[in-house]
């Protein structure tokens, strides 16, 4: 939970500069004009180490329906929200930025309505549209989502829904039962995602501060669908004072994003240590569900956001000013983080947000989401980001009234586009209408490097509703942004409360296609009233009407097989063709077929993995990466012939396998490992042994890793031991 505070009375300015004065001995920018030399760059963001300790695990049951919370316990879950309200600094308002009091050159972005029935390739179209029902939402309902395209994974304050069949069919979860109490109890700020490349399910829950302000945010993940569907999850507990931080110092506001082999998550420390943080975290580590250490970074500004679609380095940026970005660069193979200044044309930044509705409640005005501690949590904060094609994009909330671009009505979504290579503004291409408001975007890029996301709309004349926007090479000109109407409120909220973020991500199942989030209050204004949606959407073309993911192998997964094992593989899918990806011994081959077997017959000994991908008319679905292991043929004739009091020689006839399907051979002498020697070796020379003592021996030929059932057992004893007579030498 988050606020920004502005000054409307001596008090309020009193404590804004002091507050600016603590952020500026926080954060201090670069002495030289805001340009960073190198002392200060390594100062500023140098990586430093920390460890979350071991893993502990869970395991839940999902309920058909979700309940509706009894009135007390929406009560002290909105008390574990205002509890965990902080104020975050503002923005310096750059004073030689030039200010525009005429309209926005660009033309606005309108609403249109979305495609009930989408035919034509180009046509924008919804393909899940669920609600998760009410009475377990709250008007601050910050729904997440992270999807596989069968498995889905939503949160939102203060409940989670959970999908096996791709957002149709829905079973719940409590946070409050399914995970021990920490410090003040479960809190709110729930961030959900999914890693393709290891089939990883993120849960990020947030703990409210206890009595001594101190709290936690948990990181939870289950591996793969079938542990996601049992609620079966590891998690570990990440706390300020695992950076150093002394006690009182507690975490608000993550968010999340993932490259290629890390996950990032961004906090804010609030209590006795202030400052945002960027951790680092290793997908393999997640999924080993071990000791879990992270480098982290101080960026030394409020809140940055992070981009989606990532890869090999992670971008994120906050606010200097309100005419300039901080862009921070931080590579997968680097403990190094870099960043860059970029200038923009400046936004307004005026408190509240408005946007009330024409003749509505007198707590219509949602943009303005006030904040629990005074003030209000519509800020200015990155809110989302992405990369992709050679570009870095950032959206923000930019508030009603006049700066660089004109004069706005409303508050707005400004959006600057970064070159990759050169790390400077490309374009502006924001959001806006003069006759509503557009807050908290997300947004997330496809397979394509298209951009899409969803995000609140509203105010004039309307209620606070959910739509979703598109750029991709079917938007026209001049303006890139597609806007689609999705989910429409029909009442005010009783409180001026919002958001305070939606999420957006790329559809782990298809691609090419988008998985998202909204709400919308039906029916009244309370908590009650609240709905999360669960979304995905996209073009038409790429309709994700694909096949349910392959499942059920035949072998099954780590199977060991004889390498004389006539073997055929099979699995459940209802795909009309599918593809078999198999991949070890000696052979990469990807053969096409039928949708429910492959003849595999005889293979060399090896370590194997085969994924199958099922396809229809629609698209196709690739499912998990399976592991099947065939031993190689084993040696024979296996001899031992002591050669001494301390040797005895080993000879073998070689494996059938030889030449090209053996790596070599590991031999043992009474059970324990001795030696191995290469492909191609038939004997062995078994040294420092011990005198007249009788040894037992066998040999493995091994492949892959993978090794064969034994030899035959030899035995031999080392020859009798030998007493020297030493005589004496007499010279005379």
């Amino acid at each position: 939970m988050s606020q920004s505070t502005a000054s409307q009375s001596p008090k309020a300015l009193r404590g804004l500069i002091l507050l600016t004065l603590v952020v500026m001995l926080v954060a201090p920018l670069p002495s030289n004009g805001g340009k960073a030399n190198a002392q200060e760059l390594a100062d500023a963001v140098q990586a430093r180490d920390a460890t979350a300790g071991s893993a502990q695990s869970v395991r839940g049951q999902l309920i058909g329906q979700p309940p509706t919370l009894s009135a007390s316990e929406q009560r002290r879950l909105q008390a574990a929200l205002a509890k965990a309200s902080h104020a975050g600094p503002l923005t310096p308002v750059d004073p030689q930025a030039r200010v525009r009091s005429s309209a926005p050159a660009s033309p606005p972005v309108n609403v249109r309505p979305a495609v009930n029935a989408a035919s034509s390739p180009g046509d924008f179209a919804v393909f899940h549209n669920t609600d998760l029902g009410s009475g377990t939402a709250s008007l601050i309902a910050e729904p997440s989502v992270g999807s596989s395209g069968t498995g889905v994974l939503e949160t939102w304050n203060w409940y989670a829904g959970v999908s096996t069949d791709g957002g149709s069919t829905w079973g719940y979860l409590n946070p409050y039962n399914l995970f021990p109490a920490s410090y003040g109890g479960f809190c709110c700020d729930q961030q959900a995602y999914y890693d393709p490349s290891r089939d990883l399910y993120i849960w990020i829950l947030m703990y409210s501060p206890d009595a001594n302000s101190n709290n936690s945010i948990r990181l939870a993940v289950a591996n793969g669908q079938s542990n996601l569907a049992g609620a079966s999850v590891n998690y570990w507990d990440l706390t300020p004072q695992q950076l150093g931080s002394p006690g009182g110092t507690n975490y608000d506001q993550p968010k999340v994003a993932a490259s290629s082999n890390y996950l990032y998550i961004e906090a804010t420390q609030y209590g006795a240590t202030f400052g945002s943080v960027v951790m680092r975290f290793s997908l393999d580590s997640l999924a080993a569900a071990g000791t879990l250490n992270y480098p982290y970074v101080i960026p030394g500004l409020f809140s940055p956001g992070f981009t989606q679609g990532a890869t090999n380095t992670m971008y994120f940026a906050a606010h200097v000013s309100t005419s300039t970005l901080r862009l921070f660069s931080w590579p997968e193979s680097s403990t190094d983080v870099t960043y860059t200044d970029v200038s923009h044309t400046s936004y307004p930044e005026n408190f509240p947000y408005s946007c009330p509705r024409t003749g509505g409640s007198s707590t219509s005005d949602w943009c303005q989401r006030r904040s629990f501690g005074g003030g209000w949590a519509h800020d200015d904060r990155i809110s989302t980001g992405w990369v992709a094609n050679g570009v870095i994009g950032f959206m923000w909330d930019a508030s009603q009234g006049s700066g660089g671009l004109g004069t706005f009505n409303y508050p707005y979504e400004h959006v600057v586009r970064i070159g990759e290579s050169t790390k400077t503004l490309i374009n502006e291409p924001y959001l806006w209408n003069p006759s509503v408001a557009f807050s908290y975007p997300s947004v997330s890029v496809n397979a394509r490097g298209d951009i899409a996301g969803t995000t609140l709309w509203g105010g004039g004349s309307t209620f606070e509703n959910c739509g979703a926007f598109i750029w991709d090479s079917y938007s026209s000109p001049p303006a890139p942004w597609e806007f689609y109407g999705l989910e429409y409120s029909n009442s005010d909220p009783n409180d001026t409360l919002s958001g305070d973020y939606l999420a957006t991500r790329k559809n782990g199942g298809n691609v090419y296609t988008w998985s998202g989030t909204c709400y919308a209050l039906v029916g009244g204004g309370d908590n009650g009233n609240v709905h999360p949606y669960y979304l995905s959407f996209g073009r038409q073309q790429d309709n994700p009407s694909y096949p349910p993911q392959p499942s059920n192998p035949n072998p099954s997964d780590y199977a060991v097989l004889n390498r004389a094992s006539d073997t055929t593989l099979s699995w459940s899918t209802n795909g009309t063709s599918c593809t078999i990806h198999i991949l070890g011994g000696s052979i990469d081959i990807n053969p096409s077929g039928n949708c429910s077997s492959l003849h595999l017959g005889q293979q060399y000994g090896g370590s194997y993995h085969w994924q199958v991908t099922a396809a229809n008319a629609n698209g196709s679905t690739p499912g998990p990466s399976w592991h099947l292991y065939v031993k190689p043929y084993g040696p024979t004739s296996l001899n031992a012939s002591p050669a001494s009091d301390t040797q005895i020689n080993l000879s073998w006839t070689l494996s059938g396998d030889e030449p090209s399907n053996v790596d070599g051979y590991d031999i043992y002498a009474n059970g324990a490992y001795v030696a191995s020697v290469n492909q191609g070796t038939s004997s062995y020379p078994v040294t420092g042994l011990t005198c007249n003592t009788g040894y037992s021996f066998y040999v493995v030929a091994t492949r892959q890793s993978v090794s064969s059932d034994p030899s035959n057992t030899a035995n031999g004893t080392t020859n009798s031991c030998v007493n020297w007579l030493y005589l004496p030498l007499v010279i005379r």
